[in-house]
C-alpha cells in the first residue's frame, strides 16, 4: 500500500498548456476540463496576417493547419481578410474538422476537397487538403477557407473555377514550403502565399461584384439586326467558340463593341458559365484569368501581349477573337492543349523549384487561324433572319438550337459506349465511320459536337485517341517532359 503513494499521476491541466506531474499524496482535485484553449497551449499558437484585396467581401480569412503527432489538430497560420476578431477556440474547432478522417493519409501529391457548414456561426468551410513539409516533417495540411453562409449560393456557382485556382496556388505553396529549410523561412513563404492569391481572390471579388448577367436580351447582341457585323465574321466567331468547349477571349477598341460580342456568345453558353464569365467594366482592370469562359481586354495599343501561359494553364481550347482586325483564331485542338497544358503545369512547378524562367510556346505559334468547316451555326443564322425578332421567338429557337447540339452528343457517347463495351476495350473504329454513323457530315459540325460530348463525358476524346490516353492517363510530374524550343 506505501508503495501505491508513491505512483507518479500525470495531469494535463488545459488552461496553462503544460503537463504537470505530482505525486498521489499531493493530488488535488482534478478541475472538468475547459473547452477554450488559451494563447499558452502549444496547439494554439499560431501567426497571422492580412491580405487587404479592394472589393473582395467573399472571403472571411483564410486558415492553415497540419496534423501533429502530439498535438493533433493545430493551427499554423491565419490569413485576415477583414474580420475584426478571430477566436482561438473556433478556429480549433474548425482546424479539427478539416483535418477529421485525414491522419491516415500517405503523403503523395493528392489535393482532396472538402465543405461543410456551421450552421451556429453563420458560415461555411471549403477546405484543401494535402500533403506538405511542415514544422517536423511531412505531414497532413488543410487550407480551410471561411465564407459567410449568404454567399452560398454565389459560392456553389463558381465552385469550378475557385477550386481549380486555389489548387494551382496549392501547388505552388507545396513546393515554397518544401524549401524552407533550404533558403527561406515560414513567414516568408506566408507572405509568397499572399502574392500567388491576390489575383484569384480580386477575380473572383469582380465576378461577385458585377455578376454577368443570366438573361441575355436579343436586342444586346450582334445577332439583332440592328447592330451590323459581317454575317462569315460572325459565324466563325461562333463556330470556333463552340469548338473550343464555349471559352472565347475577345479583345477590342471599345468596351461596348467587346461587351456586345461576349453576350452574343454567352447565349451558347449554360447559366452556371455565364456566373464564371465576365464583362469588360469601364476603368476596371481586365487582366486575363484561366478558366474562365467568357472574358474580354480593351486593345490600347497596337501590339497585345497575350498571357500565353495562362491560356495554355486553362482546362480547355480558347478561341481568340479580335474585333479590331477581324481576326478570329484559337489555341491547339483538345488533344494536343492537354499536352500542353500538362507541360506548362511542369514547367511553373518546377521553374519555381529551380528559379528558372519556364519556357513557353511563343504566342505566334501558339494560336491559328480558324478554318470554318461547319454548316451548323451558317444554317442557324440563315434560319434566325425568317424568324420575327419579337416576343422571344429568336431567343427560344437559340435554346433549342443548343438543345439539339446536346442531344447529338449523348448520341456520340452512347455509340463509343456501344462500340467499347461501355469503355471496357480500346475504340477501333475510324473518326469517318464514326461521323457516318451518326450522321454528321462536316469536319466543323463534327468538332463542335465532340467537344459537346466531353463536356458531358470528361475523358471521352483521350479514350477515342488511345495512343494519347495510354501516354496521358498519369497526371503526375514525373510522366510529363518540359517544352523545350
Amino acid at each position: 500500500m506505501s508503495a501505491s503513494k508513491n505512483i507518479k499521476k500525470i495531469i494535463r491541466n488545459m488552461s496553462a498548456g503544460v503537463i504537470q506531474i505530482g505525486s498521489q499524496e499531493k493530488e488535488e482535485p482534478v478541475h472538468s476540463f475547459s473547452g477554450e484553449i488559451t494563447p499558452l497551449s502549444p496547439s494554439s499558437k499560431f501567426t497571422e496576417s492580412s491580405i487587404d484585396i479592394p472589393g473582395q467581401n467573399l472571403i472571411k480569412y483564410m486558415m492553415l493547419s497540419h496534423w501533429d503527432n502530439i498535438l493533433g489538430p493545430r493551427v499554423v497560420h491565419v490569413w485576415n481578410m477583414g474580420t475584426d476578431s478571430l477566436d482561438s477556440g473556433f478556429l480549433s474547432r474548425i482546424s479539427s474538422q478539416s483535418l477529421s478522417g485525414e491522419i491516415c493519409r500517405e503523403v503523395t501529391s493528392f489535393i482532396d476537397h472538402k465543405m461543410y457548414e456551421i450552421p451556429d456561426a453563420d458560415v461555411f468551410v471549403t477546405a484543401f487538403i494535402f500533403t506538405a513539409m511542415g514544422i517536423s516533417g511531412p505531414c497532413v495540411h488543410t487550407l480551410s477557407i471561411v465564407i459567410q453562409k449568404s454567399d452560398m449560393t454565389f459560392f456553389l456557382n463558381i465552385q469550378q473555377l475557385f477550386l481549380k485556382c486555389f489548387e494551382r496556388i496549392i501547388r505552388k505553396f507545396k513546393v515554397n514550403l518544401d524549401q524552407v529549410s533550404l533558403d527561406s523561412t515560414f513567414e516568408s513563404t506566408y507572405k509568397d502565399f499572399d502574392d500567388c492569391c491576390h489575383p484569384c481572390i480580386e477575380n473572383i471579388g469582380y465576378l461577385k461584384k458585377s455578376v454577368f448577367p443570366q438573361k441575355i436580351v436579343l436586342s444586346s447582341t450582334y445577332l439583332c439586326p440592328a447592330h451590323h457585323l459581317d454575317r462569315d465574321f460572325l459565324s466563325c466567331c461562333i463556330s470556333s467558340h463552340l469548338s473550343t468547349f464555349g471559352r472565347s477571349l475577345v479583345i477590342g477598341d471599345k468596351v461596348d463593341t467587346v461587351n456586345m460580342m461576349l453576350k452574343t456568345l454567352s447565349l451558347f453558353n449554360s447559366p452556371k458559365e455565364r456566373y464564371c464569365s465576365r464583362l469588360v467594366q469601364q476603368n476596371e482592370p481586365s487582366q486575363y484569368h484561366h478558366d474562365m469562359w467568357l472574358q474580354g481586354q480593351v486593345q490600347t495599343s497596337d501590339h497585345l501581349d497575350l498571357p500565353v501561359p495562362e491560356i495554355l494553364y486553362s482546362g480547355y481550347p480558347t478561341t481568340m477573337i479580335d474585333l479590331s482586325q477581324k481576326m478570329v483564331r484559337e489555341s491547339p485542338p483538345y488533344s494536343e492543349h492537354v499536352t500542353h497544358a500538362q507541360d506548362q503545369w511542369y514547367n511553373e512547378l518546377v521553374g519555381l523549384q529551380y528559379g528558372m524562367v519556364e519556357p513557353c510556346i511563343p504566342q505566334g505559334e501558339l494560336f491559328s487561324q480558324h478554318e470554318k468547316s461547319d454548316t451548323l451555326v451558317s444554317g442557324l443564322l440563315d434560319e434566325l433572319d425568317k424568324l420575327p425578332s419579337d416576343c422571344g421567338v429568336r431567343e427560344a429557337y437559340i435554346q433549342q438550337f443548343n438543345r439539339s447540339i446536346q442531344y447529338k452528343a449523348l448520341c456520340i457517347i452512347k455509340y463509343v459506349e456501344g462500340e467499347t463495351n461501355s469503355g471496357t476495350i480500346p475504340f477501333r473504329g475510324e473518326y469517318k465511320k464514326l461521323q457516318k454513323d451518326v450522321c454528321i457530315l462536316s469536319e466543323g459540325d463534327f468538332r463542335i459536337y465532340l467537344s459537346a460530348a466531353e463536356k458531358l463525358k470528361p475523358g471521352l476524346i483521350g479514350f477515342l485517341y488511345s495512343k494519347y490516353s495510354r501516354e496521358h492517363s498519369n497526371s503526375g510530374l514525373s510522366t510529363s517532359k518540359p517544352y523545350v524550343r
